[in-house]
Order: C-alpha cells, then sequence, then structure tokens
C-alpha cells in the first residue's frame, strides 16, 4: 500500500533511516529531518511524503519530494542556493511547476526489487497536471544517479540534474 499517510511509527523509522543516511544533523547546506520539515512539507501537498507499506505494517520504501517553482529550480540547479534554502524559499499555497525529487529510500531489505522507481513514478504522478512539470534531483550515490537515467528511459522525461 501507498500512502501519503502513515503511523506514527512508520515517520518515526523513515527519519532515523534517513538520517543514518543522509546525516543531515551534520549538514547545514541539506533540509533537515525532523518533525518541522515533516509539518512544512505537507503544508506544500498532502503529497510530499509518500511511503510503501505492506500489510504487516513494514515500512518498504519512502520519498520526498518538494513541489517547487522553475525559478527556484534553475538556482539550485546552478549551485546558486543550497537545499536547505531550496526548501525555505519554497513557499505553501503557490503554483508549481517544478518537483523536487529530494530523498527517495528503500529499507535496506527491499532494496534492488524496483520499490524506489514504482514510489518515483507514483510521487512524478500525483504532481503531474501537465506535461510541462519539470523534475529535477541531486542523486548522491551512484543508485540514485542510475536511478534518475533510468527514470528518464522509462518516461521519455528530462530528469535535471545537479551534479556536484
Amino acid at each position: 500500500m501507498i500512502t501519503n499517510s502513515p503511523s506514527e511509527k512508520i515517520i518515526k523509522q523513515a527519519r532515523e533511516i534517513a538520517e543514518s543516511i543522509f546525516k543531515s544533523a551534520e549538514d547545514p547546506n541539506q533540509m533537515p529531518i525532523n518533525e518541522e520539515s515533516r509539518k512544512k512539507l505537507k503544508k506544500l501537498s498532502d503529497d510530499s511524503l509518500l511511503y510503501k507499506i505492506d500489510e504487516k505494517e513494514n515500512l518498504i520504501s519512502w520519498v520526498v519530494t518538494i513541489p517547487t517553482s522553475t525559478e527556484i529550480m534553475d538556482k539550485f540547479l546552478a549551485k546558486e542556493i543550497n537545499e536547505k534554502e531550496l526548501f525555505e524559499q519554497t513557499k505553501p499555497n503557490t503554483e508549481y511547476d517544478a518537483l523536487y525529487l529530494c530523498a527517495i529510500v528503500t529499507a535496506p531489505e527491499y532494496r534492488n526489487k524496483g520499490y524506489a522507481k514504482e514510489m518515483t513514478l507514483e510521487a512524478i504522478s500525483r504532481f503531474e497536471k501537465t506535461k510541462d512539470l519539470k523534475v529535477f534531483a541531486w542523486p548522491t550515490s551512484k543508485e540514485g544517479l542510475n536511478l534518475a537515467r533510468n527514470l528518464e528511459k522509462e518516461t521519455g522525461r528530462k530528469i535535471y540534474l545537479r551534479i556536484d
């Protein structure tokens, strides 16, 4: 099941796994992984956080997206702003025409089964009002870069990348 309103247990588990991977508490350039950020993401869109959970309430995979503007996307891709600034500059209740694929995580025991791709495609579909939606990412791993390239091939959609 894919949901945008999981249990508190799932939210806590996702946050702990994500922090262990991204270590945002140690990096002032990243969007923080905390309750305040989760609340803002929900204000941006109920679909900014999507979770895949099995019938036994096990967390399988999740995706964090930030719906934003092309203007903010362009600044981020040009390295004029960092991820934290992208998040701060994106305001609720505005017209979004770009979607930042902020984090795509699969629990270790479920990796290499297509869940990351499934979750990313689901996230994009929930924001795609028109074909003009621009999708962008900042892959921080080889797997993330491969996922972005595979999604481009499968969907025929350009995914704009920030490569550091």
